[in-house]
């Protein structure tokens, strides 16, 4: 009997999961809009295991909670019950995801490839926000 979709979706999270675990890094394609423009549908994420406390704001990380993995920035940290936690969202979402704790935490992305051309997160934002006040600049007459 074939596994259903679900199942094997299940599946396939916990595999990435694992090899994060036991070899430091794995390749994920993205299938979600939440973190568009920075990531898109169809990039493929490298993922590598990174200690909870080297995280920092800016940093994308992966993280695995109701079933299904996550790649959103960190905005923040928050501490509860003596334990910290992770503070993240989805840059195209308007709200704060629930705090992301240590044994939720997959790894940290390293680099985004998109159409075979692969660059860094923070290259990305860099450039994202240059080309946004530019644009600002020329549409406001200030260029």
């Amino acid at each position: 009997m074939e596994p259903s979709p679900e199942a094997r979706h299940a599946l396939g999270i916990e595999l990435a999961a694992e090899m994060v675990r036991t070899f430091g890094r794995v390749r994920i394609r993205v299938t979600g809009t939440s973190m568009t423009p920075s990531v898109l549908p169809g990039d493929v994420v490298s993922v590598k295991q990174v200690d909870f406390d080297a995280v920092s704001s800016g940093d994308i990380v992966v993280f695995s909670r109701a079933g299904r993995l996550f790649a959103h920035r960190v905005v923040g940290t928050h501490v509860a019950l003596r334990e910290p936690h992770l503070v993240t969202r989805g840059d195209n979402l308007a709200c704060d995801d629930p705090p992301v704790g240590r044994s939720e935490l997959v790894g940290c992305v390293t680099s985004i490839e998109r159409r075979r051309a692969g660059f860094h997160p923070r290259q990305l934002a860099r450039v994202l926000f240059l080309g946004l006040s530019a644009l600002r600049r020329t549409l406001s007459g200030t260029a």
